[in-house]
Parts: C-alpha cells; sequence; structure tokens
C-alpha cells in the first residue's frame, strides 16, 4: 500500500505522537509499504527508513490557531495531488481516510483544562472563552475535521471515544477504540536491576530509597506541581521519597514551589534524556496525574518496565489499570493529599514487587505489534468499504467541501 501520515514533526525524539508515528511507520516500511509523510519537519539522523517527504511551508506569524487552521489548509493541498491508498492523519489536518487525533478532541482538551483554574476564575473563562476569535476557529477547525464524510475514526480510549460522539454527531461503526502500543523490546524489565545501580550512582540517588517518576514536556497539564506537593506531604510524615522529573519545560516554578514545601533537595530535574528507559530503571514508582491525556504512551512504557503506576482517571491508559493490581487511579488531579494517600502502599516493597509483575504482564497485552496489526487490519477495512460505498452519509459543513483521496 502507498500510505500518507500528516504529522506536523516527524521526529521521535519530541515524544507522544511523532514517537508513536515514527514507530509505526518503521514497521509500515519493513512491511513493504511506501510511506509518504506531509509535515513540517523531520530529522533524517532519528529515522533510518526510506520515507516520501512532502514539505508544508510554516507561516511563521501564525501562532496557535491560525498555525493549525494554516497547517491544515496547506496540507490538504498537498494531499490532494498525492496518489495514495490511505491518508492516516495523526489529529492535523482534515481530509483523511482514517482520522487518529493523538491529542484527543480539542474542545474535552479544552474543557479539561479549565480544571486547572482557580474556583474564582473558571466561571469567567467558560463565559469569557467561547468568544474568542481563537477559540471560535479551533472549533470550526475541529468541526471540519469530524464533519468529513468519508473518514473512521481511531479512539486512543474509550474517554476520547465518548467525547467524539459527545460533540459530533459520528454514527457508531465509524469510531474504533485501538490503544496505544508500547515497544516492548525497549521497554523491559529485563534489564531494570542492572541499570538502576548504575543510574542512581550517577544522580546520587540512594540505592535503597523509594523512587517516584514524572516524564512530561507540559508540567502544568501533567500534574507536576501536585506530585511536588504530594512528595512535601510524605516527607512531613518522615516517609522521605525523592522525584525525578524528565522533560523539557520551565522549572523555575515548580523549584521555588519545593523550596517553599522544603522538598527541594528531594527534587530531581533531570531535563530532557534521549534514553527514557534509563529513568525507568532508575525509579520504583510511575507517578502521572494528569489533566488530560488521551492514552499517555509513557505510562505503558513504564507498566512494561514493570513500574506501579499512579494517574489520574483523565488519562485513557487508566482504563488499562485495575486499581491496586498494576497501580492505582486518582480522581482529583489537583488534590496532594489523595496522591500521597495512593503512594503510601507503594512505599512497602513487597507491595511493589507484585504489582511490578502485573505491571509489566498488562503491557504485554498492549505491545506495539499488536497496535500494528489492529490498525492495519482497518487499513483493509476502510479498502474494502471503499470499493462498496462511502463510509457515511454525514453532511459536510454548509458551504465546505470535503474530497476523496486515495
Amino acid at each position: 500500500m502507498n500510505i500518507a501520515f500528516v504529522i506536523p514533526h516527524f521526529d521521535p525524539s519530541l515524544g507522544g505522537a511523532e514517537t508513536w508515528a515514527c514507530r509505526f511507520g518503521e514497521s509500515l516500511v519493513n512491511d513493504g509499504h511506501q510511506l509518504h509523510i506531509v509535515g513540517e519537519g523531520h530529522n533524517p539522523q532519528t529515522t533510518d527508513f526510506p520515507i516520501t517527504w512532502h514539505s508544508v511551508n510554516p507561516r511563521h506569524t501564525a501562532r496557535g490557531a491560525q498555525a493549525a487552521f494554516h497547517f491544515a489548509q496547506q496540507a490538504d493541498k498537498i494531499i490532494s495531488q498525492l496518489h495514495v491508498d490511505i491518508v492516516h492523519d495523526m489529529g492535523y489536518g482534515w481530509k483523511a481516510d482514517l482520522f487518529q487525533p493523538h491529542g484527543g478532541t480539542r474542545l474535552g482538551a479544552i474543557r479539561q483544562n479549565l480544571m486547572r483554574c482557580s474556583r474564582l476564575l473558571k466561571p469567567c473563562k467558560q463565559i469569557l472563552q467561547p468568544l474568542l476569535p481563537r477559540y471560535r476557529l479551533q472549533k470550526l477547525i475541529e468541526l471540519r475535521r469530524y464533519s468529513n464524510p468519508h473518514a473512521w475514526f481511531i479512539a486512543l480510549s474509550k474517554m476520547v471515544q465518548k467525547d467524539m460522539h459527545h460533540f459530533y454527531p459520528l454514527e457508531t461503526e465509524r469510531v474504533h477504540v485501538i490503544y496505544n502500543g508500547v515497544d516492548t523490546r525497549r521497554f523491559s524489565h529485563r534489564n531494570r536491576e542492572q541499570d538502576r545501580i548504575a543510574l542512581r550512582k550517577e544522580w546520587n540517588i540512594p540505592t535503597d530509597e523509594v523512587v517516584l517518576l514524572i516524564v512530561a514536556h507540559n508540567f502544568a497539564l501533567k500534574g507536576l506541581r501536585t506530585v511536588i506537593e504530594s512528595v512535601a506531604l510524605l516527607n512531613q510524615r518522615r516517609l522521605p521519597v525523592h522525584l525525578m522529573v524528565v522533560g523539557k519545560d520551565r522549572i523555575r516554578p515548580y523549584r521555588r514551589r519545593a523550596d517553599q514545601l522544603g522538598c527541594l533537595d528531594r527534587i530531581h530535574f533531570l531535563g530532557s534524556l534521549g534514553d527514557t528507559a534509563s529513568c525507568f530503571a532508575a525509579a520504583d514508582i510511575y507517578v502521572h496525574p494528569t489533566y488530560y491525556d488521551p492514552c499517555s504512551l509513557v505510562v505503558l512504557e513504564a507498566l512494561a518496565m514493570g513500574l506501579p503506576v499512579i494517574t489520574s482517571r483523565f488519562n485513557g491508559a487508566g482504563e488499562l489499570i485495575t486499581p491496586g493490581q498494576q497501580g492505582y487511579l486518582v480522581q482529583n488531579p489537583s488534590d496532594s493529599a489523595e496522591l500521597a494517600a495512593a503512594i503510601l502502599p507503594l512505599l512497602q516493597p513487597e507491595v511493589r514487587n507484585e504489582m511490578s509483575l502485573a505491571a509489566h504482564k498488562l503491557a504485554q497485552n498492549h505491545s506495539h505489534e499488536n497496535n500494528y496489526q489492529q490498525i492495519l487490519n482497518l487499513y483493509h477495512q476502510i479498502l474494502s468499504a471503499r470499493k462498496h460505498g462511502p463510509a457515511s452519509s454525514l453532511p459536510n459543513i454548509p458551504g465546505r467541501s470535503v474530497s476523496k483521496t486515495g
């Protein structure tokens, strides 16, 4: 098959959707398929398999919703000229055979971001936000995506599936829930003990103390403040733990908060690391009290490495976890006391060891290979359905047309 990916940056070092797309694209190429990438930039040093690149020229003066609109518009023009079997969009354009928004629905994300507002600010923002030009443009962009009568959709979790049906009139048969898949060969608990000692020595962390880990590039969204406050609560109870923070974001406000709470010496800001597998090896528990995550790939990586996971109910990956078996789910990402209470039983080595085995076993059921086969089967279903007519009779937005590709 000739397959086109629509994604702004085809670079696994950026994490998330980019990591998944590169890994999935490599599997397609290794299976003999031809891969086209429609995007703004890629890193040839990190992708050593053949692709055909189609460049979208970025509009440097555009930001936010305007930049998103420009990208979708330019990608649309390129796709119209391509002769491919499947257009697989990762959540950025509006002309696709298969639309897989790794960021979930935009309206769902906006709703969840309101949780981070104070009680006084939240009602004001709820009233004023829909009036903002950028909000209206974001809503228009997403409405066009979901009004494509030819597209099939992948929801990364039941949470995202529910939002798709809530915000847009999609037929049930057009939306397929397929959780992310993890590279279980790279992320394996087999070498964990061997790497653990060396890495802790490098970062000056005692081998016998409990270490929490969070990996993120948006500290506010992923709940880092809550994690730091939970570390402080445990320290106050003379249950000291360390926290490793991996990712590229502003650390000054979080260092300040840790200093105010008297736990700065327990927080290790490691920056962005190329090999995140080593971070999991040095940790004992993975914490991810996110305000919104369609299906966090890093949670699956932690499980594959045998780490018990504590995440929030607003993480689609949390649907895979049975509380008390592979980890715990917190109800409120802002509640540091709730998070500290979830960490507490995992401070016992025997509990961690039992959950570690269950976590690793769970990840094996959600491997990259399983994920790849599910989506490949969906490609074939799309091609088969195309021979028998359109996937849906859903009308376009008035005044806008969406043409079929492939």
